[in-house]
C-alpha cells in the first residue's frame, strides 16, 4: 500500500515554524486537517508542497519527497490552493488543461489525448457544456468544480485541498464535499483536506487531525469512536463545545450552553 508518510516533518518561516509532525495517510481515505484560524494549517500545506522550507522526512511509498522542488512535488501531489484569481478571459478547457503542466516541457503543446481527457472528465461531472465557457463568468460553485477537475486530471496519488468550500454557500458547500469524497473513493487516492468547519469534517472525513499551535494535538477516527471520545478531543482545540447526535451515527459540534 503506497501511503504518504511524514516523519518529524516541520516547516514554516524564520519567525515561526510548525512543531514536528508525524502522520500516515492511506489510499481511499479522506482525511481532514481541522483547527482554528492561525493554528498553522496553511503553513503546513505550503510546507508539504515545498513552498516553504522544511525539515524531516516526507515520503510516498518508497519515494522520498523530502528534497523535491515544488514542481517536482506536483508530479505526486495535486494541490488546490485556497485562492485562485483569474482576471482575464480564459476557457474552462484551458483552465483544466493547466493541470497537465507539471508533466510538460516549456514549449510543449497540449496533446489531443489531453484535450480528450478534459472532455471525458467534464462529461463525468455533468459539465461538458462548460467546455468553451469563459471561466471568469462561472459561479463560485462552478469554478470550484472546474478547479477540482483540474486537480484530478492527472490522477496523482495524492490530492491536497486547502479549504475548497470556504467561498461557497451552504448547499454548494455540501455538494463540493460530496464530490471530493466520491472522487477519493472512486480513484483510491490519498486526499488531505484542510477545512475550517469541524462539522463538515465530521460529516465527510474518514479521519480528522486536530491542529493547534502548529501541531497535531489529537486524531479522531470518525467511524470508530464514540461521541464522548470525539467530544473530548474537539475540546482540546475548540474549548467548551459539545457533540450533539441528530441521527444514529451522525453528530455535529455545538457551543456548550
Amino acid at each position: 500500500m503506497m501511503k504518504l508518510s511524514l516523519e518529524n516533518f516541520q516547516c514554516g518561516y524564520d519567525h515561526w515554524q510548525t512543531k514536528k509532525i508525524n502522520l500516515n495517510l492511506y489510499p481511499g481515505e479522506l482525511v481532514a486537517l481541522v483547527g482554528k484560524n492561525g493554528s498553522g494549517k496553511s503553513t503546513f500545506v505550503k510546507g508539504m508542497m515545498a513552498l516553504l522550507k522544511s525539515e524531516g522526512k516526507k515520503s510516498l511509498g518508497d519515494t522520498d519527497l523530502s528534497r523535491k522542488t515544488t514542481r517536482e512535488m506536483a508530479k505526486y501531489i495535486s494541490f488546490m490552493p485556497q485562492t485562485f484569481k483569474v482576471t482575464y478571459p480564459i476557457s474552462v478547457e484551458e483552465i483544466i488543461l493547466m493541470g497537465f503542466n507539471p508533466d510538460m516541457g516549456i514549449f510543449q503543446n497540449y496533446s489531443k489525448t489531453m484535450k480528450k481527457e478534459v472532455r471525458r472528465e467534464l462529461e463525468e461531472f455533468g459539465l461538458l457544456e462548460y467546455l468553451h465557457r469563459d471561466f471568469t463568468t462561472l459561479s463560485e460553485g462552478e469554478k470550484q468544480k472546474v478547479r477540482l477537475i483540474r486537480s484530478l486530471i492527472r490522477e496523482t496519488p495524492v490530492l491536497l485541498l486547502d479549504e475548497p468550500e470556504s467561498t461557497l454557500d451552504f448547499m454548494v458547500r455540501h455538494e463540493m464535499m460530496e464530490l471530493v469524497l466520491a472522487e477519493t473513493k472512486k480513484r483510491n487516492c490519498i486526499s488531505l483536506l484542510v477545512i475550517h468547519d469541524p462539522n463538515l469534517a465530521l460529516r465527510y472525513a474518514d479521519r480528522i487531525h486536530l491542529f493547534k499551535e502548529g501541531q497535531v494535538v489529537s486524531t479522531i477516527e470518525v467511524h470508530q469512536e464514540t461521541k464522548a471520545s470525539m467530544e473530548e478531543k474537539m475540546r482540546q482545540v475548540y474549548g467548551d463545545v459539545e457533540l450533539v447526535e441528530f441521527s444514529p451515527g451522525r453528530v455535529f459540534v455545538d457551543k456548550q450552553n
